[in-house]
């Protein structure tokens, strides 16, 4: 890691208070999320977003799994704290694998690929073609749209953080157990209200 580690115990008040009012959301600080507590306010912020895209987006549980997995594809940190929860979501491992290459599966539905392949251009130079945003609108709403490229940009973000900052990730019991158990309980309770 880049930058000490601000800890449960720091002593400047701000941190504290965000990292408190994350572990009350949440169950846990990510590394990720702590290596920005350096900025508490920012932290705040950027956590809301967050809140959002996790639990208030207009995207499935599955499809927004799929953006995480397709936006944090080249980066172990994201790729690994989100594998179990879209796998969990339904997201085949035969899916993830072409995800993870590179590649929009075929497997998919023509809605689930259409993501796929808008979040993979989207970071693309010329970003997302004509004949994608055209399926991207065949399939989803124009509001699920921008849930989707914001989606993308709040993972390519802890992403891009994460390694700059070479986050260390955490061990599988924090990444199986401790992540899952405040998110799919929050996951299903939103698939079953959809």
């Amino acid at each position: 890691m880049r930058l000490p580690t601000i800890t449960d115990d720091t002593t400047d008040p701000k941190a504290r208070a965000v990292l408190d009012e994350i572990r009350a959301k949440r169950g846990f600080v990510s590394n990720a999320l702590r290596s920005m507590a350096h900025s508490p306010d920012l932290l705040r912020a950027f956590v809301g977003v967050g809140t959002y895209v996790k639990f208030g987006s207009s995207l499935s549980w599955r499809a927004r799994e799929l953006v995480i997995m397709t936006a944090g594809r080249k980066v172990d940190y994201e790729w690994k704290h989100h594998y179990p929860l879209a796998i969990d979501a339904g997201v085949p491992a035969a899916a993830l694998e072409d995800i993870h290459a590179g590649r929009t599966p075929e497997s998919l539905p023509a809605s689930e690929r259409a993501l796929v392949k808008g979040v993979i251009e989207m970071f693309a130079p010329d970003s997302i073609s004509d004949a994608t945003f055209a399926a991207l609108s065949e399939h989803w709403t124009p509001q699920q749209i921008v849930d989707m490229l914001v989606t993308a940009v709040y993972y390519q973000s802890v992403a891009v953080i994460a390694t700059a900052l070479q986050v260390e990730l955490e061990d599988d019991e924090t990444i199986f157990a401790t992540e899952r158990a405040w998110q799919k309980p929050m996951m299903n309770a939103k698939s079953s209200a959809s």
